[in-house]
This record gives C-alpha cells, sequence and structure tokens, in this order.
C-alpha cells in the first residue's frame, strides 16, 4: 500500500507545486515494500525515490552543510550531479544562491531537501527581531523561490523537512508555492504489515514459546508507535529472547506519544471495562448502547459527551471505562494555553493532529469547566484566543470525517460556568450524584481491593451503608474510610493484610467526617440533573421508567415522583435557589 503522504505529493508535482514542507512523523522510517525498498528514514526514501526518476539529490542542513545523496551503487545508470564544482564549507548565503541558480535551471532535474528546516526558517510567532539575521536572509530566500515562476516551469524540487513543527507560517501562506505534506503515524494495517515482515525475520511473536501477543494484537495495542518504536520493541524482544508483554508495550506507548505532543496528552491505557463499575447503572446503560452504536453504525453515533456532577463519584474511572470498552486509547488533554501569541493556536493544532492520527480514539477533556470556561465577552483580553481556540474546537468536533473515529468526552463538576454553545456540542449529558446506600454497600468491598485489602465476610456493609456518617459520600471518601478501617485492624490485629471486620469498618465509618461543603456538593448535584440531556438518564431512571428498587439521594426526597420517576424540576430550581443564598452568605462571612 502506498503511503497517503506519497500520493499527495505525486498529485502536488503534476499540478506544477514545486516545494513542500514535510511534518508529522518525520523522524520514523518509511515502510513501503512494493518501492523494492527497504525501511529508512523518510529523507533517505525521499532520494532513492527520486533517484530513479532521475534527480539528483542533495541535502542541506546548518549544521552539515551541503551533501550530495548519491543513489545506491547497484543503479544501473547513474545520475549526472550538478553539484560537482559546488566549493566545501560554503556560507549559507551562497549555498542558497547556488540553489537558485540549480532550481532554476530547466535542463536537468534537482531535488533538495532542506534538512532541519525548523533552525533555518523558524516561526516568529509575529517577533521577527527575535530571529537571527541569517534565518530571515535564509526565509527570504525560500519564500522566493515558492513564487518563483522560473523554478515553478522546470521539474525541480525543494523539500523543507521539519522536526519540530515551527517552520515559519510565512511559507505557507496563499500565494506561495508551498504544499504541506503530514507524515502520519502508521495506522493498524501498516503497523501489522511492518510488525509481519519484521517478526519472521527477528523469530519473535508468533514462534516464541509462552508468546503473549500475535502480530494483529501488537498491531492493535501499539496505536501511536512510529515503525522506530515498534523495531526497537521487536529488537529487543529478539535480543533478550523473551516474550513481548502488553505492560512493555504500554509504557512504552506513553512515552512516546507524551513526546509526540510535547506533553500536551496523557495516555490511559485502562484495565478494567463496564465489568469494573460498581455502581452507576444509568451511565453504564447510556454508554454500552453508544458502544454498540460506534461498532455498528459509527456515523449516527453521538460524537460528544459530558459527564457532569459531584466531584468524586467516578466520572473519571467511567471514561476510562468506556475507552477500553471501544478498545480506544484514552487520551486526557492537558492545559493547551500559553502566553506567547500564537502558542496556544499551535498548541492545539498539535493535538488535534495526535488525535487524527491516533483515531479511532477517545479525547478526555477533565475539568473543562476550568479549561475552557466561557469565551469572553466585549473586548477581549486574550487577542481573540478564547473565541479561535473554542472555534477551531467545535469545527473539529462536527467534522463528519471524525464521527464514530474520535470521541470527544468532558468531565466537569461546573457545567453551569461552561460557554452555551460549547454545551451544544455535547449531544449526550449524563449527571453523577453520591453514591445511594445500596451503592455504598457494593462499593465497600470493590474500593477495598482497590488498596488491596479485603472486607470480611462477616461484615455487613448494608448496615454500614445506613449510618449517618455515611449519607451522600463521594466515592473518594469511601475509599478513604476503608483504608483507615485497614489501618485500624492492622494495628488491634497486631499484623497487616487481616481481612476487615465489621467492627473496624464501623469504627472508620462513625469516625468520617467529609472535608467537603455539603451544601455546595449537593448545589452541584442538583445542577447536574438539571443539564441532563434526557430524562432516562436520570439516576432511578431507565428507558422504560422508574429502574427496579430504585433508590434516591437523600437530598432528592420530595423532588421526585416515586411511581413514575418524575423530577419536579420547579422544586429542584427552588432548593437551588436557597442553596445559592446560603452559599453566598456563608462565603461572604468568611471575608470577616
Amino acid at each position: 500500500m502506498k503511503p497517503g503522504w506519497l500520493e499527495q505529493l505525486d498529485e502536488a508535482r503534476a499540478g506544477k507545486t514545486r516545494g513542500y514542507v514535510l511534518d508529522g512523523n518525520t523522524a520514523d522510517r518509511v515502510h513501503y515494500p512494493e518501492s523494492g525498498l527497504p525501511p529508512i528514514p523518510v529523507k533517505y526514501f525521499l532520494a532513492a525515490y527520486l533517484a530513479r526518476e532521475g534527480y539528483a539529490v542533495g541535502q542541506y542542513s546548518l549544521a552539515n552543510g551541503f551533501e550530495e545523496m548519491r543513489p545506491p551503487s547497484r543503479e544501473r545508470n547513474p545520475v549526472k550531479s550538478p553539484f560537482a564544482s559546488l566549493p566545501n564549507n560554503l556560507p549559507p548565503d551562497q549555498v542558497l544562491a547556488h540553489a537558485t541558480r540549480w532550481l532554476r535551471n530547466p535542463d536537468h532535474k534537482v531535488a533538495l531537501i532542506l534538512d532541519y528546516a525548523d533552525h533555518m526558517a523558524p516561526s516568529s510567532n509575529g517577533m521577527n527581531a527575535m530571529v537571527g539575521q541569517v534565518q530571515l536572509a535564509m526565509l527570504e530566500v525560500m519564500h522566493a523561490w515558492g513564487m518563483d515562476e522560473s523554478i515553478r516551469i522546470t521539474p525541480n524540487l525543494v523539500f523543507l523537512l521539519s522536526y519540530e513543527s515551527q517552520v515559519s507560517d510565512l511559507l505557507l501562506r496563499g500565494g506561495v508555492g508551498y504544499k504541506m505534506l503530514t507524515i502520519p503515524l502508521p495506522n493498524e494495517v501498516q503497523r501489522q504489515d511492518y510488525i509481519q515482515a519484521l517478526s519472521a525475520r527477528l523469530g519473535v511473536l508468533q514462534e516464541n514459546e509462552g508468546a503473549e501477543m500475535s502480530a494483529k494484537e501488537m498491531a492493535r495495542v501499539t496505536s501511536g508507535l512510529p515503525h522506530v518504536e515498534i523495531e526497537e520493541l521487536l529488537y529487543r524482544s529478539a535480543t533478550r529472547k523473551l516474550p513481548l508483554d502488553l505492560e512493555t508495550v504500554r509504557e512504552r506507548k506513553a512515552a512516546v506519544i507524551n513526546q509526540l505532543c510535547h506533553g500536551l496528552l496523557d495516555v490511559h491505557e485502562p484495565k478494567f471495562g463496564f465489568e469494573g463499575v460498581s455502581g452507576l447503572d444509568h451511565a453504564k446503560d447510556e454508554l454500552g448502547r453508544l458502544v454498540r452504536t460506534i461498532k455498528v453504525d459509527p456515523q449516527t453515533a453521538t460524537a460528544a459527551l459530558l459527564l457532569v456532577g459531584v466531584p468524586g463519584c467516578g466520572k473519571s474511572f467511567l471514561v476510562q471505562a468506556l475507552a477500553r470498552e471501544l478498545g480506544y486509547p484514552c487520551l486526557a488533554m492537558r492545559t493547551i494555553r500559553e502566553g506567547l501569541v500564537g502558542a496556544s493556536e499551535r498548541n492545539l493544532e498539535r493535538v488535534l493532529g495526535v488525535a487524527e492520527t491516533l483515531s479511532p480514539c477517545l479525547i478526555w477533556q477533565d475539568e473543562i469547566d476550568q479549561m475552557l470556561g466561557k469565551r469572553n465577552t466585549g473586548q477581549s483580553m486574550d487577542a481573540g484566543t478564547s473565541e479561535r481556540m473554542m472555534g477551531r474546537i467545535w469545527e473539529f468536533m462536527g467534522s463528519m470525517k471524525h464521527r464514530g473515529r474520535i470521541l470527544w468526552v468532558g468531565t466537569s463538576n461546573r457545567p453551569d460556568v461552561l460557554d452555551s454553545a460549547l454545551l451544544d456540542r455535547f449531544q449526550l449529558v449524563i449527571p453523577f450524584l453520591h453514591p445511594t446506600p445500596s451503592e455504598v454497600n457494593a462499593l465497600l468491598p470493590v474500593l477495598a481491593a482497590q488498596v488491596g485489602r479485603t472486607i470480611s465476610s462477616e461484615a455487613r456493609c448494608g448496615v454500614i451503608a445506613q449510618l449517618p456518617t455515611l449519607q451522600n459520600p463521594t466515592v473518594r471518601s469511601l475509599q478513604e474510610v476503608v483504608a483507615r478501617a485497614g489501618v485500624l485492624m492492622d494495628v488491634d490485629m497486631g499484623q497487616s493484610g487481616s481481612p476487615i471486620d465489621h467492627a473496624h469498618l464501623e469504627e472508620a465509618a462513625r469516625d468520617f467526617k467529609p472535608n467537603y461543603n455539603p451544601m455546595q456538593h449537593e448545589f452541584i448535584a442538583l445542577n447536574a440533573l438539571r443539564m441532563a440531556s434526557f430524562s432516562s438518564v436520570l439516576p432511578w431512571r431507565s428507558r422504560k421508567g422508574l429502574r427496579t428498587n430504585a433508590e434516591i439521594q437523600h437530598y432528592l426526597e420530595g423532588m421526585v415522583d416515586m411511581q413514575s420517576g418524575e423530577l419536579d424540576y420547579e422544586k429542584l430550581n427552588r432548593r437551588m435557589s436557597e442553596l445559592a443564598v446560603a452559599l453566598q452568605v456563608e462565603q461572604h462571612s468568611r471575608r470577616f
């Protein structure tokens, strides 16, 4: 299969485009067996590929100067070099002067590869005074090449090879003859083809006794890795004569993607799907339907969903479980804002580019209210950065080509501060409340296992769940209660790791005092209910109405009809107004 970027190059050459900026996965090897070339770095592949068409290829970098890239000696008709008369150790301006003459000459076919183009024509972010005079002069020459008709009528080519996505925007503006070619990371089919070819030669994977992964499985879990990293994993396995395990791949993958996106994304590899989530049946049911739709009819699936509600009640855990169910990498977006002009937008484009490369994937924006918030009103204090970034995100989220392949998931404790237009992009909003007593009963053993403990069979978790101190807890606080019960048990027993009995679990539960404001949590919970996109996603509801053995939280008593499951929004809004006033009074009193 011919690489997509190479097809774009051939098409653009036919359209008389002579200048190219190569960006993206430029430090990787090109694996294109049909070319008859072995997997080799991009610039050497280009040199060999073009040499077969009769091109003389030269490369230049500031550090290494000019060098001719000669074709292999086995070539029957080596190209006569136009570079023979070039003296060594020329300064950059003289090298480019020679290059201009080569490019304008229609009597031969020349291709120039300017390596590390980010250092020759760097992006200035509007601050040209910060760029050296040598770089500014080189930028002028390269810009002139792009508009030079005497170059356009020749077959001669210029390639600017970028490794940092920092080539000046001046070269990519309309009217300048440079085309951006983004070299993507290999997709699953390409990875499997490369893995099969290399593993057969090295005798790893299928041939290794006790191997945990086939080539197909490895191709699936290595999404986000370039060929060179896959090669390193296979060589390491062959050298050590050890099977390649999933954990090793995951660790390497997280490190590579973090480096690829300059630390703007965290990669999560969840170990559990929905089977590892206790409670939250309303959310699991709805997300289960979403998973089935994405797998069967992705074009009709929800493209973005928002999980809102009380802190520490399972939103983050469920996002990762959803990624596991889909088989998608979970990419958690970090803060992408920077103070330099244009840096925030550039960070956003880098994140979106990585997401497209890794698709299908799940993009997770935790605490999205703090990351994006609302657009500025009136005269913008950030020169319009917020508006431009939100507009770009909306455009990306709404693109049909991403539907079913890139799922956006936002989580928030305060969705009321989100921009209304951004909220409108999330077709599905699911509320999260405090766990009910029956959910606490089910959660306690699960949370004990998460901290490496077990609860004794004689412990009555249902009784513990009814204690006044555990009314409207968070899942995080329940985990702390279990951990404390384990410590108390170890101290009294004089040994570590014994199953936690009822007495110590009850002691820890009665001793618990929430470190959060219950009124504020109630306000957040009610606001989450008000923002739910469908009545059937309310925790006590289902598509058919009230859930079997449905429970409601203490603060919802009198607001929910336990026959129909309908929520009285008038009472909810009245209670939210009371809480808002009480919270304002409380905040005001703290000032004095």
